[in-house]
C-alpha cells in the first residue's frame, strides 16, 4: 500500500523494482534494475525476470539458473538476450521473491509468491518515417508523392505513374533492427498492389505479402538486423499501383550519426550561407566557415549524454582553407588528439573508446587559410533508443487555432528537433499543460525540454507532475530553443504532465519534449 503521498513526494511502505536501464528493441544489452524501499537484506531477495517473445513467455537467463541475485547495494543486472529471437522481447515482467521462497519456475506459481512485479512494455517503433523515400515514378508531384506512405493519413497515397509493377524504397542514414512491416493498398478496387516482393540490402527477396484490395493492412514478420534500405518490389494490376500505407517497426540498433540532435554553436560564422549546423546536414557541399579564423572551434551539446566511440571530418571543398589538425573535448574530461585530416575531401575517421558525453567540441590547431571550417562532421555513437515520448498519446490544454497541423500536441513529441515550426503551441495561453499518457508503466529518469523555436512565446518555469504522485520543478528553461535537462531517480510512471508555471508571450508550449529510462 502507498502511504505519505504529498504534492511533490511519494513514499512506500513496501519494496519495489526500479528499472534502471531497458535493453533496446533489438539489442543484446543487460536488463539492470534496483530495489526501492527494501525491507530485509538483499541477501534474503531474489529477481526472476520473464519476457514474451512471439506470445510465449521464458524464463531468463536459463531454466536451470532462473534466480537472479541482489547485489548489497539492492541492484540488480542479468543478460536476457540468450539465443533466439530474445533481442526481440515485446515484454518484460520482473518479479521480487524471498530467497527462499517455495516456487517453482513457472510464471503462476512465481506470481503467487511475488512481493513485488513490474511489467515494461517495449513494443517496437514505428521508423518509416526516418527514412528517405524514392519510388520509380509518381502520378503528379502534388499529390501522390511516395512520402505519402508515412504521412500517418490512411486517405493519402501514393500512386505510380502508369505502373502495374511499381517500386517504392525506404534508405536509412544508418542501420536499422527490423521486426514487422505493415503494407496497405490504395483506397480504390481499380489499382490493386496485389503482391509485393520485400527486398533488403541486396540480399534479395525476404518475404512476398498478399495485399488485400480493400485497403486493410498486411502484416510481414521480418526481424532482421543491419537494414540501411527496404525496396518493396509490387506486382499488381490496374492504371496507376501504389500504397496508401506503410509501417516498418523496429529500433535503431547500431552506430548512428547523433551530430544533429542537439545544439552546434561555433567561435564564428563566415555568413548565413555557412553556418555551424550546415556540418551536420549530410550534404558535402554545404560547409561552416568561419569567419577570419585559422583555429576555429566548433561544439555539439545534447540536451542528454549520448554514448560515442567514433568522429568522421570532411574537411572544407577547397584546398585553401584546411583544417590540418583538431583536439576533441569531451564533457567528461578527456580529450582526443586528431592529425593529418586530408585536404582534399576525404574523410578522416578517428576512433576512440566509448565514452558517454553530453557535450563534444573540436577545437581546430594548425589551420591554414582564411575562413577554416568543415564540410561535414559525423558524431558516431548509440543513437536516442531511450526516448519513449513518440510512444505516449499526448494531450494538452489547447492548440492554436487556424494554423496548420502541425501545432498539436503530438507535434512536441514525434521524436526530432530542430524541425521548425514543427510544435505544439497553446491557443493564447501562457501557462498551458501537456499530458503524456502510455498504455503500460514505464522506468523514467530524465526528461528534457525544448521550448518553442521563436523568442516570443517562452515556457520559462514548469511543474513535471507523474502518475505516482511525485512531481519535479523547472525553472531556466532556455529561450532560444536549447535544451533543458531535467535528472531524477527512476521513477516507474504510466503518464507525465508538463504545466508551465511561468510563461510568457501569446501562445506558449514545446518544440519537443524527451523521455527517457
Amino acid at each position: 500500500m502507498l502511504t505519505g503521498l504529498t504534492a511533490c513526494g511519494i513514499a512506500q511502505a513496501a519494496p519495489s523494482i526500479v528499472a534502471t536501464q531497458i535493453p533496446g528493441f533489438g539489442t543484446s544489452q543487460l536488463l539492470k534494475g534496483s530495489i526501492a524501499n527494501p525491507t530485509i537484506s538483499a541477501a534474503d531477495y531474489k529477481v526472476v525476470v520473464y519476457l514474451r517473445v512471439n506470445g510465449g513467455y521464458w524464463v531468463k537467463p536459463r531454466d536451470d539458473n532462473w534466480k537472479t541475485t541482489v547485489n548489497n547495494d539492492y541492484s540488480f543486472s542479468l543478460q536476457v538476450v540468450t539465443g533466439g529471437q530474445d533481442e526481440f522481447a515485446d515484454q518484460y515482467i520482473v518479479y521480487l521473491i524471498h530467497a527462499n521462497a517455495a516456487c517453482s519456475q513457472e510464471r503462476s506459481s512465481v506470481e503467487a509468491c511475488a512481493l513485488s512485479k513490474l511489467v515494461v512494455e517495449r513494443p517496437p517503433m514505428d521508423i518509416a518515417d526516418l527514412a528517405s523515400i524514392t519510388a520509380s515514378s509518381s502520378y503528379n508531384p502534388y499529390n501522390y508523392l511516395p512520402d505519402r506512405v508515412v504521412d500517418g493519413d490512411f486517405y493519402t497515397d501514393w500512386a505510380s505513374y502508369q505502373e502495374t509493377s511499381p517500386w517504392i524504397q525506404f534508405n536509412f542514414n544508418t542501420p536499422q533492427s527490423i521486426d514487422s512491416i505493415e503494407i496497405a493498398d490504395r483506397l480504390n478496387l481499380t489499382d490493386w498492389a496485389q503482391n509485393v516482393d520485400i527486398v533488403l540490402n541486396d540480399h534479395g527477396t525476404v518475404r512476398r505479402a498478399q495485399i488485400s484490395n480493400n485497403g486493410s493492412p498486411a502484416r510481414v514478420v521480418v526481424r532482421r538486423h543491419g537494414v540501411k534500405w527496404i525496396r518493396f518490389q509490387i506486382y499488381g494490376q490496374g492504371g496507376n499501383v501504389g500504397l496508401s500505407d506503410v509501417k516498418i517497426f523496429g529500433s535503431v540498433r547500431e552506430d548512428m550519426n547523433v551530430a544533429s540532435l542537439g545544439a552546434i554553436p561555433a567561435s564564428s560564422s563566415y555568413s548565413g550561407s555557412y553556418l555551424a549546423h550546415l556540418v551536420a546536414d549530410n550534404n558535402f557541399f554545404t560547409e561552416w566557415a568561419s569567419r577570419g579564423e585559422i583555429n576555429p572551434w566548433i561544439g555539439f551539446h545534447w540536451g542528454a549524454p549520448q554514448v560515442v566511440n567514433k568522429v568522421v571530418l570532411l574537411d572544407r571543398g577547397n584546398l585553401v582553407d584546411h583544417a590540418r589538425n583538431a583536439v576533441l573535448s569531451f564533457s567528461d574530461g578527456s580529450s582526443v588528439n586528431v592529425s593529418d585530416i586530408p585536404n582534399n575531401g576525404q574523410a578522416k575517421m578517428v576512433s576512440f573508446a566509448p565514452r558517454s558525453a553530453s557535450w563534444m567540441n573540436l577545437q581546430v590547431a594548425n589551420g591554414s587559410g582564411a575562413n577554416v571550417g568543415f564540410a561535414e562532421i559525423q558524431v558516431i555513437g548509440v543513437a536516442d533508443m531511450g526516448n519513449i515520448a513518440p510512444l505516449a498519446t499526448a494531450t494538452a490544454s489547447s492548440s492554436h487555432r487556424h494554423t496548420p497541423p502541425e501545432y498539436v500536441p503530438s507535434a512536441a513529441i514525434e521524436g526530432t528537433t530542430g524541425n521548425a515550426g514543427y510544435e505544439w503551441a497553446s491557443f493564447h495561453e501562457i501557462n498551458p499543460w501537456i499530458k503524456l499518457q502510455w498504455t503500460s508503466v514505464r522506468p523514467v529518469s530524465s526528461v528534457v525540454l525544448y521550448d518553442r523555436d521563436n523568442l516570443i512565446d517562452a515556457a520559462n518555469k514548469a511543474r513535471i507532475t507523474f502518475s505516482d504522485g511525485s512531481c519535479v520543478d523547472v525553472s531556466d528553461i532556455p529561450n532560444d530553443g536549447s535544451p533543458k535537462l531535467v535528472e531524477f531517480p527512476t521513477k516507474n510512471i504510466s503518464w507525465m504532465q508538463v504545466n508551465v508555471t511561468d510563461g510568457s508571450g501569446a501562445n506558449v508550449g514545446f518544440a519537443e519534449i524527451v523521455v527517457r529510462p
